[in-house]
């Protein structure tokens, strides 16, 4: 993964699955990821002082999250039918 798609999902990480609480990254980590809490939340504040930011993230949640839960798609939501 090149440095700017590895900053995207992190900054997603962040902001969309965790809804900004660490306690749930927690368990995103037994998936193998393995950026610390701040890592992703500096992540976050460096993707939106990007030109046409929104336009990146877009681009990167398309190719790599499912389109039925949200997720990223090594790491389903436990209740997505995409999985299955």
């Amino acid at each position: 993964m090149g440095d700017l798609q590895e900053l995207l999902a992190m900054a997603h990480m962040f902001a969309s699955f965790c809804t900004r609480q660490e306690e749930k990254y927690k368990d995103f980590q037994r998936h193998g990821y393995t950026w610390r809490w701040e890592d992703c939340e500096a992540a976050y504040d460096l993707v939106r002082e990007l030109p046409n930011y929104w336009d990146l993230v877009e681009a990167w949640r398309r190719e790599h999250t499912c389109r039925s839960c949200g997720f990223p798609k090594d790491a389903h939501a436990v209740q997505c039918q995409a999985q299955k």
